[in-house]
């Protein structure tokens, strides 16, 4: 078990996005243990008995804390040709060590610029200087939250906040269910710290819920200049059959982008389970399919596109806000596949919407 310093224990949950930022430091301790290894070979081609004269010698032996040392006293002259036997067989057992101990560093040194690249794409992720909130502790926020601290491609650390009006609740919720790690603050706090905002929230049916929503958050004036990524869906109720906005000329993720019109909106994260979230399983050539945005948004696109990737999916850009009304839809037909008492085909959760075939604009890529 790796004890980690007390200078890498954050107050606050640290995320990696890009390449895992602890295996930089534990490539440090692996370097420290091949060293100690070629040491390891030294001492274990030593004889088990060894006579020797020689002050230099001695002190190396001292050095490990492996090895206690003994002087003796020197034998006759009878036996003073096997004793220089000895010292030739130890001076070419720490030849052998030195080699050994060379070919270690050697090998460190080759592992250490082999990361250069690794920590070059980490210090250009749209990541590095960002944090994230996660608005709703429940099952999708926290699943989403975990799945980024688990990012394997990060080195450097971003911080990742659970938002919670019930702060100790949500606590208490997230331990029980083995995610205590995660770090809970106010709504507000969460927010006011944040660059980027993930809406885990029950989504609101009609303007006025999503207007409510909103409100929640402090108005359009707190998430000023924030990029949200909206995962809701603005569905009806059970009893009206979770249906999304039928009615309306526009989706809710274009209803919240005109209630936070200093914001930047995207919609993602809504078309699939909670199941499928989860790592491994969203490594798995999984694509999420998500819009927003446009033109001159200073990097948004991009910054979204990462945190997809972060919680292990392919991102796929489809279009601006107004395609949120397709993703929705995407997300209505989804459920009714996966509830049994709803009249779709029963699919299961298992599965997920995505691209195949010849695309003529790359959708994965971070900018327009």
């Amino acid at each position: 078990m790796m004890v980690l310093p007390d200078s890498f224990r954050h107050a606050d949950v640290c995320a990696p996005i890009g390449y895992d930022f602890w295996r930089f430091h534990i490539f440090d301790c692996l370097a420290v243990k091949l060293l100690l290894l070629s040491d390891m070979i030294f001492l274990f081609s030593l004889p088990s008995s060894l006579w020797i004269d020689e002050e230099q010698f001695i002190e190396n032996l001292r050095c490990s804390p492996n090895i206690a040392v003994q002087r003796k006293p020197l034998p006759s002259k009878a036996s003073r040709k096997k004793d220089i036997q000895i010292c030739s067989l130890s001076h070419k057992s720490m030849a052998t060590a030195n080699q050994a101990r060379h070919h270690a560093i050697i090998f460190s040194l080759l592992l250490g610029v082999s990361f250069l690249p690794n920590l070059a794409m980490a210090l250009s992720s749209p990541l590095s200087t960002k944090s994230i909130a996660i608005i709703g502790g429940g099952n999708v926020g926290s699943t989403i939250a975990i799945s980024i601290l688990q990012a394997p491609q990060a080195m450097l650390p971003v911080k990742v906040l659970i938002g919670a009006r019930n702060v100790d609740g949500t606590r208490a919720k997230l331990q029980e269910n083995g995610k205590g790690q995660l770090t809970v603050s106010p709504v507000d706090d969460a927010i006011r710290e944040c660059d980027v905002l993930i809406l885990t929230v029950p989504g609101g049916h009609d303007d006025d819920d999503i207007a409510a929503i909103v409100a929640s958050l402090g108005g359009d004036e707190a998430v000023r200049d924030k990029i949200i990524i909206d995962a809701t869906n603005p569905l009806s109720s059970f009893a009206d059959g979770l249906q999304v906005r039928w009615g309306s000329t526009k989706s809710g993720g274009e209803v919240l982008q005109d209630c936070v019109p200093s914001a930047r909106v995207y919609k993602a994260f809504n078309t699939l389970g909670v199941e499928l979230m989860v790592r491994p399983r969203s490594e798995r050539n999984v694509d999420m399919l998500y819009c927003g945005g446009a033109g001159g948004d200073d990097g948004a696109r991009a910054v979204v596109h990462a945190v997809i990737a972060a919680v292990g999916f392919t991102p796929r850009y489809v279009g601006p806000i107004r395609y949120a009304r397709n993703l929705e839809a995407m997300a209505e037909l989804w459920i009714h596949a996966a509830i049994p008492s709803l009249p779709g085909a029963q699919l299961g959760r298992d599965w997920s919407f995505g691209m195949n075939g010849n695309l003529a604009t790359d959708t994965t890529k971070e900018d327009s």
